[in-house]
């Protein structure tokens, strides 16, 4: 084996004990060996941390990286760091890999500066349903998916090049904690020629987790899928093909983070969640959405979004007035 193995597999490691065992196991069973395992620990305290070290002590090809908490982003860039391999893949973990993932993908990675694989979401036991990624024939056409949110937006199913990475100082948003892994594979692109889609369900992504930041979505979250889109808007300037899909897909985004407040238990926590959201983005985009065409039970929601912020705002003058006089 080469001092420098061909594939470096980073995976955030956080508070996930029930399942890191097979998420890690599902990698040492790889048909396919050139490769080291970068185990980030970001602060676990539930024993996580304590499984990486004995795995570590088994196997010479897995490193463990200690550190404080800090986030998926900063634990993802700390492994990219002390990433020693021409090539990274991300692996999450509490989901595993097929054993033949690197082993398929190992006999494309010289042709291509991107490679994607396709996942299955598994829901239980007995319940697995495949996410057949589309077949491009160019980078544009990707991009379009991507941009328009139409297609996986996680890092993790994908091989990037270290020089890439390196050379483009590529690295994910710390302060984003929803959209990091979507701007970071369009900041990943803009420097590739070619790519790749494997369409077999080679990622094991597991929907029984219901602690995963995929199923604890909210306002805020969404609000930094936002901000992440703002920032992809900003790095593909120039690529006329995408133009048409950046007022359709600010809406999209911006609809599920107004919808989202309607998730919150009482009314107090709904104005809070809707005036964030105002604050942010401003009355004429509220309006823009409004408006625009979407279905028409979330054109109902809209309405009421529109009704309690005009009832609040109508609050803040009168207690204004209020104020001046009384002051």
């Amino acid at each position: 084996m080469n001092s420098y193995p061909k594939v470096s597999i980073i995976v955030p490691v956080y508070n996930v004990k029930q399942y890191l065992q097979n998420s890690i196991e599902s990698v040492l069973v790889q048909s396919f060996q050139d490769f080291e395992l970068i185990l980030v620990d970001d602060g676990s305290f539930d024993g996580s941390a304590d499984i990486c070290d004995m795995y570590a002590s088994k196997d010479p090809r897995i490193k463990v990286l200690h550190k404080q908490n800090g986030g998926v982003s900063d634990a993802r860039n700390f492994g990219l760091d002390y990433a020693s391999g021409e090539w990274v893949t991300f692996l999450d973990a509490d989901d595993w890999l097929d054993a033949s993932t690197l082993k398929i993908c190992s006999e494309f990675l010289n042709a291509f500066d991107y490679l994607r694989f396709s996942a299955a979401f598994i829901y239980s036991a007995a319940i697995m349903v495949d996410y057949q990624l589309k077949s491009y024939d160019s980078k544009i056409d990707y991009l379009k998916d991507l941009f328009e949110r139409s297609t996986i937006l996680g890092v993790w199913g994908g091989f990037y090049k270290c020089s890439i990475i390196k050379e483009n100082n590529i690295r994910f948003k710390r302060v984003l904690h929803n959209g990091e892994d979507w701007l970071f594979l369009f900041s990943y692109l803009m420097h590739c020629d070619t790519i790749k889609v494997i369409n077999q369900p080679l990622y094991k992504y597991n929907k029984i987790n219901e602690q995963s930041c995929t199923n604890t979505m909210t306002v805020e979250k969404d609000l930094d899928s936002f901000k992440a889109f703002q920032a992809i808007i900003e790095i593909s300037e120039g690529i006329d093909e995408l133009r048409p899909y950046i007022v359709t897909t600010t809406n999209k985004i911006l609809l599920s983070s107004l919808l989202d407040c309607f998730h919150e238990s009482g009314f107090r926590q709904v104005r809070n969640k809707i005036c964030m959201v105002y604050n942010y983005v401003g009355p004429q985009q509220i309006k823009h959405i409004i408006c625009s065409k979407i279905i028409f039970k979330d054109k109902l929601h809209l309405m009421l979004f529109k009704s309690i912020l005009g009832q609040y705002i109508y609050f803040l003058r009168v207690r204004s007035i209020t104020t001046k006089i009384n002051g």
